[in-house]
């Protein structure tokens, strides 16, 4: 019994810790919504598991956007078939945001801290489909707020 408890967790926790991709770079756009709604740049570093894009956004009404950089360290997991993943992750990103409402921060540098967790598939070798959600909470300019966005992302995979 010893024997098979160990093999299984030997095999579990290879699944585990197996980050191997399909392709090494990836480069290409992100679309997305939420409490923020907007897209941008998206370039991925698969064998580290690193992701950088560069955002531009809208808030809840006409007069709150800017544009923010984001980097995220992911750790990529098999699921199903060949080239298809769940991931999550954690990162962080820094921005500028016009804010021309009415509360009390007048917009300027922010600072947030982020989460992501989602789905990923390279099909046809080269095109890479993403599907995620990033929570994020504020830091600097309006501490402690909570957001999210849904995004779809499409990159060119080499």
């Amino acid at each position: 019994m010893k024997k098979v408890l160990l093999g299984l967790f030997v095999v579990v926790a290879f699944t585990l810790t197996s980050q191997a991709q399909d392709y090494t770079h990836a480069l290409g756009a992100r679309v997305g919504g939420g409490t923020v709604v907007g897209g941008g740049i998206s370039y991925k570093n698969s064998p580290g598991g690193y992701e950088l894009f560069l955002n531009t956004w809208s808030g809840n009404d006409d007069h709150n956007g800017g544009f923010s950089l984001t980097g995220l360290k992911q750790f990529h997991q098999p699921l199903g078939g060949p080239g298809f993943y769940w991931y999550w992750g954690f990162g962080a990103d820094v921005g500028i945001r016009d804010n021309n409402n009415n509360n009390n921060n007048d917009g300027g540098l922010t600072l947030g801290a982020d989460g992501v967790i989602g789905l990923e598939i390279t099909v046809l070798e080269h095109l890479n489909l993403t599907l995620d959600a990033i929570p994020r909470i504020e830091v600097i300019d309006d501490f402690g707020a909570f957001g999210w966005g849904g995004n779809l992302g499409i990159r060119y995979a080499w």
